[in-house]
């Protein structure tokens, strides 16, 4: 349960199934923080498992996939589509019953992950995205196996990364592994930022088209310059700053790093995941939109956000939380 959340715990049966005692409850919330921390404390002084054999095997294996995959890509979509969308229903319920019921994403069998909806639904957005980082980097990102568009539905296939996300690791990674996690994460926006971009639009999506960014709520674009986009962005007059007036570079961004989509196995960053969001923005957009919606006293991420882009982009922050705060409805 997330802190700050109300819970009501019911009973039809109290004789068989009594409630616990609230004041148990009450006693636990009181040490369950400090309980956990030794965890960590714990966790951290055991170190990371050194490497095996299995995890030698697996690395390797994981690297002749890469290796082939645009020829096993290639011969695969030269089936027919019903065979191949069959093929996905299949791994789609077999990945339900062995790894549960996921949204928006569902993990499948054979390190995959598969993207299902309504063909309006999903916007076809991750494809050209991945396509270009393939193409362009060596970040370790998802390999795109396929997006699929039948008659009624869209499928993005695609592979999964090793490791466990951020948001779930950070509080076990020491300060050096912060450190070494900050220069990776750098080095990734390094090489997203040297991909060149094959539209027209100065700042769009991945495939020319509207951005797809929950910060700017719907589809909008492409702008073909930054003026253009921060008359968009800005919702008042009064909230235009200096800083709008200033020359940025655009760049492709993930646009949405974040605990969540971070992986990290053994201590070090295997995976950025989630290229829904991903298109040519103005530089600051990296790292302003890795602090947007961040909750929590916690500042373990802002810390690492700030490592990775030296520091810079406080102004444009400044001016950006201006207009989330008059965005917010609350």
């Amino acid at each position: 349960m997330r802190s700050l959340e109300s819970v009501v715990i019911s009973t039809k049966d109290p004789q068989s199934m009594p409630l616990p005692s609230a004041f148990l409850f009450d006693i636990h919330s009181r040490f369950c923080n400090s309980l956990r921390w030794l965890q960590i404390q714990d966790e951290m002084q055991r170190g990371r498992p050194k490497n095996t054999f299995l995890h030698s095997c697996n690395a390797k294996f994981r690297g002749m996939i890469n290796y082939a995959l645009p020829t096993l890509r290639n011969t695969w979509i030269c089936f027919p589509l019903c065979a191949r969308e069959l093929t996905y229903k299949l791994l789609l319920n077999v990945g339900v019953k062995m790894y549960g019921k996921m949204i928006p994403v569902q993990r499948a069998p054979f390190g995959l992950y598969i993207k299902r909806s309504p063909r309006k639904v999903l916007p076809r957005n991750e494809d050209p995205a991945l396509r270009l980082v393939e193409q362009h980097t060596n970040v370790p990102a998802p390999r795109l196996i396929e997006s699929l568009v039948t008659k009624n539905r869209t499928y993005v296939v695609m592979t999964r990364p090793p490791g466990a996300t951020l948001h779930d690791t950070i509080n076990t990674l020491s300060y050096a592994e912060r450190s070494q996690l900050a220069s990776d994460l750098r080095s990734s926006v390094s090489q997203f930022r040297k991909i060149p971009n094959p539209n027209s639009a100065a700042i769009c999506s991945p495939n020319g088209g509207p951005l797809l960014d929950y910060r700017i709520t719907d589809p909008s674009g492409p702008f073909d310059s930054e003026e253009s986009f921060n008359n968009h962005i800005i919702s008042r007059s009064s909230l235009r700053s200096a800083i709008h007036d200033r020359h940025h570079e655009i760049f492709f961004s993930h646009a949405d790093l974040n605990p969540i989509n971070i992986l990290i196995e053994r201590g070090r960053l295997s995976g950025i995941v989630d290229f829904s969001s991903a298109g040519f923005y103005p530089e600051y957009w990296e790292y302003t939109k890795g602090v947007y919606g961040h909750l929590g006293l916690d500042r373990s991420w802002l810390d690492i956000l700030g490592d990775v882009f030296d520091g810079k982009y406080g102004d444009e922050l400044a001016a950006e939380q201006l207009l989330w705060e008059d965005e917010n409805p609350f």
